[in-house]
């Protein structure tokens, strides 16, 4: 015991200083009864280490990478394909909604779930007077300009090879 009790007073983190302090006082409680004063001391750390840091809720917020983003309206970001449904894409980008971009016509077997694409983010949130109504109505849904497809460097290795291959067998075609 007295040697872990050397271990945590040669620690430079301060957050042990406070026990270092109250196993200090009590050795010599130690010395009388040391299977009831382990036990309480056992206790007091366990109490001590699992008290988290208390933040406000405008603290985290603050603090959040939501609002470093900022104004997200024209902003350039990367998101998930989470449905393909006809010619619609839907992107989840981490906001409120997910955003719904046409699939373009070239290359559209590539837009499948689960790839990352860049979109172009025009507005957070879509809402507006509908049908003369008193109050806005919200789509639940963003929009957003589909950019392209993000491609990891496997990919565009793999994709290269490919080219290569289609290259080298048309200039292997003889010319008639």
């Amino acid at each position: 015991m007295l040697k872990s009790i050397n271990i945590i007073r040669s620690s430079r983190s301060r957050l042990f200083l406070p026990i270092c302090q109250r196993f200090q006082h009590s050795e010599a409680a130690l010395k009388e009864n040391p299977t009831t004063s382990i036990e309480i001391k056992a206790e007091n750390l366990t109490e001590e280490v699992k008290q988290p840091i208390q933040k406000s809720f405008a603290q985290m917020f603050k603090e959040s990478k939501f609002v470093a983003l900022g104004d997200l309206e024209n902003k350039y970001l990367i998101g998930r394909i989470v449905d393909v449904i006809g010619d619609d894409v839907y992107v989840d980008y981490g906001g409120k909604f997910n955003c719904v971009v046409k699939r373009p016509e070239k290359g559209a077997n590539y837009y499948v779930r689960n790839r990352n694409v860049k979109i172009k983010l025009v507005s957070f949130e879509m809402a507006s007077y509908f049908l003369n109504a008193a109050k806005h109505i919200t789509l639940l849904e963003s929009d957003a300009e589909l950019i392209g497809l993000v491609r990891s460097e496997k990919e565009e290795d793999e994709r290269s090879k490919i080219l290569r291959k289609e290259i080298d067998e048309l200039n292997s075609e003889p010319y008639y």
